[in-house]
């Protein structure tokens, strides 16, 4: 089920990227997404959730995009490594940086996404290291 896992998050990502859409066929209805990376972020909880996290991170950027480098199976979890490319809002700043976003699927559909600032932190949650990968 590791390979589907791992086809199921990767259309995701190719369909977010051509539409700026999440691909909801793949994400249960009561997901639960956790950015690791905003330390007082909170959890969200749902597709409102999924939206309202979305808005959050959008709120920061003037302009980002996603290009994912490697998809990492985990079992039950795949690990999406992510080259981020961004403009900070604010401040005019350029910033380019891996991040991983951790999904968690159940019967095909998608209903926990961990997001981390950094490769080693996702690994280590799905107790992988970088030495494994």
């Amino acid at each position: 089920m590791s390979e589907a896992n791992v086809e199921i998050v990767r259309r995701g990502f190719e369909h977010f990227i051509e539409t700026g859409e999440p691909l909801w066929e793949t994400l249960d209805e009561d997901i639960a997404i956790r950015d690791h990376d905003i330390p007082d972020s909170g959890d969200y909880q749902g597709y409102a959730g999924l939206a309202q996290w979305r808005e959050d991170w959008d709120a920061a950027w003037d302009s980002w995009r996603w290009e994912p480098e490697e998809f990492i199976d985990a079992g039950d979890r795949v690990v999406a490594v992510l080259r981020v490319y961004a403009k900070g809002r604010g401040s005019g700043v350029d910033v380019e940086r891996l991040d991983c976003a951790v999904w968690t699927l159940r019967d095909g559909k998608c209903i926990r996404l961990d997001y981390y600032g950094s490769k080693a932190e996702a690994l280590e949650a799905v107790g992988l290291s970088v030495g494994d990968v």
